[in-house]
């Protein structure tokens, strides 16, 4: 686990706007929604007007089967199979009842998702009858189907990359948002709902990195109550700065889709 200071995930943030679906990555790093979750995240869960998000389904991407069992076509992949089945993109719901949550959203991150609706609204008008967004989807390709979660995967570090981050692997984007969260002081409890954990040990276990920190914050916040002192909270913002050393090296896909499915599991 290597999340991303806030400088690292601001320079992110700074270049992601320049892409397209750039907004996507605001999502991953405000909200720590999984890539699944931010991939089916449908319009109409979406209120701008109140600034909420509600969380209630996610995106996958299931291999196809064979389907020529008793006239076997040859071919090695399933995909590939005249008679394929039960594959390509679905729609799933929640794991457990924590993923299923509403959230309240940063202003910013209202009007980066109001800027990306018009730039989606232009892809529509661009593609015409090629548009497809039947499941009415906020972050497609630009003709309206569902981003492939690999080539998710690829535009997260050719982006990580650019900004000077490429070690960070994209469900450390979802770490990121968590020790923000953490280290600004908001309630683990508060924390744990945001990220649809369903359990509060999961909150504080995998992200007790940002402890001592938070220790620091508590004792000066302490020392001003009971004396007066003038120790200021330390642990309020995190420091920008180069990546952190020690950590692994770029992380692969597989990786984060395996971090995805353990932070989803109700232990």
């Amino acid at each position: 686990m290597q999340p991303l200071t806030a400088g690292q995930a601001r320079a992110v943030l700074t270049l992601a706007v320049t892409r397209p679906n750039g907004a996507r990555w605001s999502v991953a790093l405000a909200l720590g929604l999984r890539q699944g979750e931010a991939l089916g995240l449908p319009w109409d869960a979406v209120d701008l007007d109140a600034g909420t998000l509600t969380v209630r389904q996610a995106l996958q991407r299931r291999p196809w089967q064979h389907g020529c069992d008793d006239d076997p076509c040859g071919r090695k992949r399933g995909g590939n199979c005249p008679k394929r089945h039960s594959g390509g993109f679905l729609i799933v719901r929640p794991k457990s009842r924590a993923g299923r949550r509403t959230i309240t959203l940063p202003a910013p991150l209202v009007t980066a998702l109001r800027a990306h609706r018009k730039h989606q609204d232009a892809d529509r008008t661009t593609a015409g009858n090629l548009w497809d967004n039947k499941h009415g989807l906020v972050f497609t390709r630009t003709d309206g189907h569902p981003i492939d979660p690999a080539a998710d995967w690829r535009e997260w570090k050719t982006l990580a990359k650019a900004a000077g981050v490429a070690a960070a692997r994209l469900h450390d984007a979802r770490h990121t948002a968590a020790s923000l969260l953490l280290a600004q002081g908001v309630p683990a409890r508060v924390a744990m709902e945001i990220l649809g954990h369903s359990q509060i040990g999961l909150t504080l276990g995998t992200y007790s990195h940002v402890a001592p920190e938070l220790r620091t914050d508590a004792a000066a916040r302490m020392g001003e109550a009971l004396w007066g002192s003038d120790d200021k909270p330390t642990g309020n913002k995190p420091t920008g700065g180069k990546p952190a050393d020690g950590g692994p090296a770029n992380g692969d896909q597989e990786d984060d889709r395996k971090a995805d499915e353990e932070d989803q599991n109700p232990t």
